[in-house]
């Protein structure tokens, strides 16, 4: 079985946005994409932030008065208002201010050779959605959690496959090595 790595999974055609992007040119974005989260990237194209659906959910939500309990709704930032209600217009249009006002300054981040099991733990343990795959300050890819879950069923694929060795090529090493193991085995049981 072959361990996959951060540069098997990342998605490289990443949508960025600027600390200064109107909310509304967020909602947009994130509709238009279908992605749920993208990194923050300033000028220089150094990753200073991530921001997702959930911040703009939430924000739209904080904006939003609570209102008493004589059967109106009450919008609270635990999340009562879902997606399809921030894109409608009238709600995208209540969006002012910019990603900087709702984004994560937070950002985990990952080398492209971690493995699926490094990434799974560390978004786990780090409690997000999405690592951002770097190099030193270059951005390279993003892993999300639902990139990680497409992975199982190849894996359990390939734990369910009968073992079988491994295929060698005439010049090998193990071949090599083979007639080599048979001659140190046979000085030791001569002594």
């Amino acid at each position: 079985m072959t361990l996959l790595c951060a540069r098997d999974l990342m998605r490289r055609d990443l949508v960025t946005v600027r600390p200064q992007t109107p909310l509304e040119e967020l909602a947009e974005i994130l509709d238009d994409e279908d992605v749920h989260g993208v990194p923050v990237v300033d000028a220089a194209g150094r990753v200073v932030g991530v921001v997702s659906r959930t911040d703009l959910v939430r924000a739209v939500a904080e904006r939003r008065p609570a209102r008493d309990d004589r059967g109106s709704r009450v919008v609270t930032v635990e999340g009562t208002e879902d997606w399809e209600t921030v894109v409608r217009a009238e709600t995208v249009a209540e969006l002012d201010g910019s990603v900087s006002d709702i984004m994560s300054d937070r950002v985990v981040t990952a080398r492209e050779n971690e493995t699926a099991g490094a990434l799974a733990a560390k978004m786990v343990r780090e409690e997000v959605h999405r690592v951002l795959v770097v190099d030193g300050h270059r951005l390279l890819g993003m892993v999300s959690a639902t990139d990680l879950l497409s992975t199982l069923p190849r894996y359990e694929e390939e734990l369910q496959a009968p073992l079988r060795p491994a295929p060698r090529s005439k010049g090998s090493k193990a071949r090599k090595a083979a007639p080599l193991r048979k001659r140190a085995r046979k000085r030791v049981s001569r002594k």
